[in-house]
């Protein structure tokens, strides 16, 4: 039995225009099982679909490299993994060539790169809901598109890919 539904935004619960269907909105907004927003954006970006949705609880932005919840005013940080800033600072300039074994790096369009701390991938995110949670690997569900979801995929029973997705 499912008790957890993680899903990747861009290309799965948004189209192309960045919207979510207003029926898919309705049927999600009241669905017994709690959903998580796993995405590489930061929280703000989240926080329509958050709201759109009624979604609480905790959410993985930045792809895992930010667990948060949103709050009334704001939001309460529960897991963070930033790249530290001077690393950041040599990554954005020699990433390909110097600093590939330290970070994280996955495209996730066509003019975006993500560059994350090793530590901040999908899989991470969905380990912390497993433990804080008492969930099985046959429990849970994630939609994906993209590269920066492959991790995500290892974690969970059943994946499910998304019209956007990307061939691998």
């Amino acid at each position: 039995m499912i008790k957890q539904i993680f899903s990747d935004m861009d290309g799965t619960i948004l189209n192309k225009a960045g919207k979510i269907n207003p029926n898919t909105a309705k049927f999600l907004k009241n669905y017994p099982i709690p959903i998580t927003l796993v995405s590489a954006r930061a929280p703000m970006e989240t926080e329509s679909t958050i709201n759109e949705l009624n979604l609480t609880g905790p959410q993985l932005a930045f792809n895992t490299g930010l667990i948060f919840e949103k709050m009334s005013q704001g939001i309460k940080k529960i897991l963070s993994n930033p790249i530290p800033h001077d690393l950041a600072i040599k990554i954005i300039t020699f990433i390909k060539e110097k600093f590939s074994n330290l970070v994280n790096t996955k495209t996730t369009g066509p003019k975006y790169c993500e560059i994350t701390s090793c530590n901040a991938i999908k899989s991470v995110g969905i380990k912390y809901f497993q433990q804080k949670y008492h969930l099985q690997k046959n429990e849970l569900i994630a939609f994906r598109d993209g590269e920066n979801d492959i991790e995500m995929l290892q974690e969970v029973g059943l994946s499910v890919a998304m019209g956007m997705q990307l061939i691998m």
